[in-house]
């Protein structure tokens, strides 16, 4: 069944269903680093709002989605660029146009 879903009838329906969760995973250590810059305001937030716990996890989302945003631009200012130069000055990789690979280790 996963083979159908990988390579066969499903493979459309599976790509935009599971898209989400591959993008968190691609971002996992972005957000991992960067998370807390979110979390901590949030909870100080929460504090000052006087600390209604029966609606306590309605700043789950918005914690978690300012979270996945900030990792994304981590990804998009820091991490790629970072890693682009360091592939191109170890020599592993050459020097290529913009947009022509997203620069990841993994897509060597």
């Amino acid at each position: 069944m996963l083979l159908a879903f990988y390579n066969g009838w499903g493979k459309a329906t599976a790509s935009r269903f599971l898209a989400w969760p591959r993008h968190w995973g691609r971002l996992s250590y972005e957000i991992y680093l960067s998370h807390m810059f979110v979390v901590m305001p949030m909870v100080h937030l929460f504090k000052v709002t006087g600390e209604n716990w029966t609606f306590g996890w309605v700043w789950f989302l918005p914690t978690l989605c300012l979270s996945f945003y900030l990792g994304a631009l981590v990804d998009c200012f820091l991490s790629r660029p970072a890693d682009r130069w360091l592939l191109e000055r170890s020599g592993l990789r050459r020097p290529q146009p913009n947009g022509e690979a997203s620069g990841r280790i993994a897509e060597i």
